[in-house]
């Protein structure tokens, strides 16, 4: 897979992997040891025992009396830790003895499905669902209706909740990233501090006071085109995002843009979280995110600067693809698009060193 290539670190293969979930999967947390994995909730202990295949994770017969008692969130939170614990395995096999109709509300909810004889939770469809990750993981699409802007019809867009928009546990770097829509009370300060910061400014030219920053913020969080989003390792707060809509979007005229394609910006801010380790926990997360918020949104752009060789390079290794040139009155940028099916089919919420190591 075409992903960032880092050296795999060292791992004990008999090392217990803890795995805390995000708030929406109901509170779970996994431990996971030696093929046997406890999933804990708020009021409820399960234990899972495993083997393991070429290409599957293979629950024992006697999980099916234990997994007809989970609901979704929990059927969700076992599958992203067995994932997370044996990356090189795209599926996880159930066993044969489960109860039909919770079978049947499972393949209903997408968590399952057959794959010939066997019913399997796979991998690329567990990270299409919303449970593990995002804030708001039940909601429905937003209702459809269009509009116009500087003479482009697009979609009505929904407005950005606040808080945590989504989380997720990178086992790589052992930490919890999170996006959340930008605060200019809580924000404020570290944005200012990274737009004066020499390396930011460089491409961003942004400069300036609080009071600059304090109004290009709120610019960002009145325009419905674009998502502004502080992104956090752990409670640390490490860099600014800036999404937007290409069809409104000035990148829009440039190529045939569709009614959910979607972009970003970004502007790394702490020296610390710069660097390839983090660059495989963010890059992805971010464009799992977007593909999350809303299931209609089918490809993901950009426009790096064309001169900016080391940026280009990194996007092509996790997936984009080069399209054209796009000439703007002040850059000539590369049009750069990552294909919805691609991301998930070829599993690059996971860098290629993560796929080859088994974390327990």
């Amino acid at each position: 897979m075409n992903v960032i290539a880092l050296e795999a670190p060292t791992q004990n293969s008999s090392q217990k992997l803890e795995v805390p979930h995000f708030q929406n999967a109901g509170n779970w947390h996994s431990s996971i040891e030696d093929g046997h994995i406890q999933l804990c909730g708020e009021s409820e202990n399960h234990d899972f025992y495993f083997t393991l295949s070429p290409d599957q994770i293979v629950l024992d017969d006697v999980a099916s009396l234990t997994l007809n008692v989970l609901d979704a969130k929990g059927l969700a939170a076992l599958g992203e830790a067995l994932l997370i614990a044996h990356p090189s395995r795209s599926e996880i096999k159930l066993p044969p003895q489960l109860d039909p109709e919770w079978t049947a509300n499972m393949i209903r909810n997408g968590l399952i499905s057959h794959s010939g004889d066997s019913i399997v939770v796979s991998s690329r469809n567990l990270y299409q669902l919303t449970l593990n990750w995002l804030a708001h993981p039940e909601r429905d699409p937003f209702p459809l209706s269009y509009t116009s802007t500087n003479g482009r019809r697009h979609p009505v867009r929904r407005p950005s909740a606040s808080q945590t928009l989504y989380a997720r546990y990178i086992p790589w770097i052992d930490k919890t990233i999170r996006f959340e829509r930008a605060d200019i009370r809580r924000h404020l300060g570290c944005f200012h501090k990274w737009m004066n910061d020499p390396r930011v400014d460089v491409f961003w030219e942004e400069s300036g006071s609080e009071e600059k920053h304090k109004a290009f913020i709120q610019s960002r969080l009145d325009d419905p085109r674009t998502e502004p989003l502080i992104g956090y390792f752990n409670d640390t707060p490490f860099g600014y995002f800036e999404l937007y809509w290409a069809q409104e979007d000035r990148l829009g005229e440039h190529y045939d843009a569709g009614d959910f394609d979607r972009g970003w910006h970004v502007a790394i801010g702490e020296d610390a979280f710069r660097g390839k380790e983090y660059l495989t926990a963010w890059l992805p997360s971010l464009m799992h995110y977007m593909f999350l918020d809303d299931p209609r949104t089918q490809r993901i752009v950009g426009e790096p600067d064309a001169g900016h060789n080391q940026q280009i390079r990194n996007l092509l290794r996790s997936g984009f693809a080069g399209i054209k040139q796009v000439r703007f009155p002040h850059k000539t940028s590369l049009l750069v698009m990552l294909l919805r099916e691609r991301f998930f089919d070829d599993r690059l919420f996971v860098p290629d060193f993560v796929h080859d190591e088994d974390a327990s």
